[in-house]
């Protein structure tokens, strides 16, 4: 069995992530767990499985499987208008990423409230970009209509007949007049899921930084919803240590990275 799923999984900051189509992540035993991390440089590995399941769980992806205008309120369509009349929003290449995506990326986490302490710099930024394949990989973005400028744009992930919305960005001097991300999500949304006919699209699973607040957000004006499943985590030895002797500690730990895992080793305990 090990053998079978071990390409599926892929390092992303030290830990073993699934990489195939979320639906397909199997239940795995600990001693498969295990042998996955010891035969890569990865600390952890996270377990999503049962996918979409019945009853509610602790953890969550948000998705949207259909579309239809009148998901929408009055008040969205008139945002996504705004934004459509401002700008043009369509797939990109990946060669404008290159060019004018970092702008865009630096100046929306400035203004972020919450530093997960990840921001890449702009070498960072474009080794990611070239690592990712162009059978699987789309760009998208808000470019203003008045300069030709990308002021928003979204990674989009797409395999196994889903699309994952990988990673948006926003220039914020547009976010309150403009309202680009309606516009690029209705868009995305209506390609993906009116047009390809894929199962469904995703955005993100359950966080635990104040980044979260985009979920309730896309369920309320997008009508994506929670598709549950179940968590189980794995650590070498030396971090399960650590992470049991910090655990009681948590509440009051000031560096973020560390802080999140202890929120994650939370969820894994099913406390939250």
């Amino acid at each position: 069995m090990v053998s079978e799923i071990k390409m599926k999984y892929g390092n992303y900051r030290h830990a073993l992530i699934w990489e195939g189509a979320i639906h397909e992540e199997p239940e795995l035993s600990e001693l498969e767990a295990m042998t996955l991390i010891d035969n890569s440089s990865s600390w952890m590995l996270r377990n999503l499985y049962n996918f979409d399941c019945p009853e509610e769980t602790n953890f969550w992806y948000i998705i949207k499987d259909s579309y239809s205008e009148a998901d929408y309120s009055k008040k969205v369509r008139k945002y996504i208008e705004k934004a459509n009349t401002k700008f043009e929003i369509r797939r990109i290449s990946r060669n404008r990423m290159i060019k004018q995506g970092f702008d865009v990326y630096e100046k929306a986490h400035r203004h972020y409230k919450v530093n997960d302490g990840f921001q890449m710099n702009k070498t960072g930024f474009l080794e990611e970009l070239s690592s990712m394949s162009d059978s699987e990989y789309e760009f998208w973005g808000c470019i203003d209509r008045d300069t030709g400028i990308l002021q928003a744009y979204s990674i989009c992930h797409v395999h196994d007949g889903m699309c994952w919305f990988k990673y948006s960005r926003v220039n914020p001097e547009f976010l309150p007049k403009f309202y680009p991300m309606y516009g690029l999500y209705d868009a995305r949304n209506k390609y993906y899921i009116a047009e390809q006919k894929l199962k469904y699209v995703l955005t993100s699973a359950r966080s635990v930084t104040a980044h979260s607040e985009i979920q309730s957000f896309l369920i309320e004006k997008f009508g994506f919803r929670k598709a549950y499943c179940n968590l189980k985590i794995y650590y070498k030895p030396w971090l399960r240590l650590l992470i049991n002797m910090a655990f009681p500690f948590r509440k009051y730990m000031p560096i973020s990275p560390i802080k999140n895992l202890l929120a994650f080793e939370a969820l894994n305990r099913g406390l939250n």
